[in-house]
């Protein structure tokens, strides 16, 4: 339980008066949201999680327009 409160391993031994680390390492249980919590923070480290880029004004596409290009096609058309 002091895991899942963030208590550390030297303040868990003196609340709980274990005089070693063997005793704490014995007594003190990972639990999965433990676990689950660790993975998570390493690997916001080691693997940063890329922004969406944000959104200016229009966020809609506009196509680039070519010149002479005014088919169906995007070919020119006939005159």
């Amino acid at each position: 339980m002091l895991l899942i409160l963030g208590v550390t391993e030297r303040a868990a031994m003196g609340v709980m008066g274990w005089a070693t680390t063997a005793l704490a390492k014995r007594y003190q249980h990972l639990t999965d949201p433990v676990r689950q919590d660790i993975a998570k923070r390493v690997g916001g480290l080691l693997w940063q999680v890329p922004k969406p880029p944000k959104k200016k004004g229009n966020s809609k596409k506009k196509r680039p327009k070519r010149g002479g290009e005014d088919g169906p096609s995007g070919l020119p058309a006939a005159v």
